[in-house]
This record gives C-alpha cells, structure tokens and sequence, in this order.
C-alpha cells in the first residue's frame, strides 16, 4: 500500500502540470476618440505607446493658436514649459500665453504669460489687466476647475 501512495504521489508530481492559459499580449487599442482623449492617452501611454510629441501635436492643433480649446492650449504650454513633445521656446510659449490670455481670459495663461515676460513692465497694459482680472477672477482649484490648479501652481499660490 506504502509502495503504490509512493508511486501514485510520483507519478503525480512528476506527471504534466496543469498550467495557466497563455494569454497573448493584447494588441495596442486605437486612441480614444476625441483629440483632447487621445492625446491624454499619448501622453500617458494608456493603451497606446507614450508619445509626447504625438500628444502635443494634438493639443498644438486643438489650442489653435489660442482660438480653439482653451483645455487643450493649457496642455500645450505645460507641454513647451516642461519640453515633453513641444520645444521648449520661450518666446513662442509667452507669444501663445499671452495671446490665450488676453483674448480668453484664461487664468493658467495669464499667469504664465507674466511669468514668461522679462518683467511686469514689459507687458502692455492690456496684457496687465487681462493677467490681473483673470487672477481675481480665477474657481477654485477642484476636479471642475483643474486648469485653476495649475494656475495657483505657476503662481506658487
């Protein structure tokens, strides 16, 4: 009896092993839908492969040089500050800010288009007050008001 456990336990163990399905790698999935989805997803290498010029390229065309999403025009200035996917010119990052600036009133635009310039007294005054009513006028920082975060960050408020 001692014999036959020994061998049936042997057997048994050296036998063939039950083993996990292999899974194949799942094939990237298409970005999400809408620009500003995929280029989040470029930039976060959800589902595709990280792509930061790929992502800032989509936000660069999206902001529309300061005319189309404002979202998106925020993206790509952290994109141009920070040099993932956008060079890194300060001069077109101010020209861009100050443009969103002044013609939206953006709050994370106007901070950095004063922080961009030389000094205070290098902006024209309308830029000053853009800048100005745009910080007074700036939510609070919460998940409805993210570009409000980012502008109390650029301000180191």
């Amino acid at each position: 009896m001692r014999r036959h456990l020994v061998v049936s336990i042997a057997l048994v163990a050296c036998g063939p092993q039950a083993t996990a399905p292999v899974i194949a790698p799942s094939p990237k999935r298409a970005p999400a839908a809408s620009p500003f989805e995929r280029a989040h997803a470029y930039e976060r290498g959800a589902g595709v492969r990280r792509d930061y010029r790929a992502a800032a390229e989509i936000y660069r065309q999206a902001c529309d040089d300061g005319r189309g999403d404002i979202s998106a025009c925020g993206a790509y200035i952290r994109a141009a500050m920070t040099g993932r996917g956008a060079d890194s010119d300060r001069y077109a990052t101010s020209r861009l800010a100050t443009k969103t600036c002044t013609s939206r009133r953006d709050a994370f635009a106007c901070v950095v288009a004063d922080l961009t310039s030389y000094d205070e007294k290098s902006l024209p005054p309308e830029v000053m007050d853009a800048v100005k009513a745009a910080i007074e006028a700036m939510p609070a920082c919460d998940d409805a008001h993210v570009d409000a975060c980012w502008a109390r960050v650029a301000a180191g408020s």
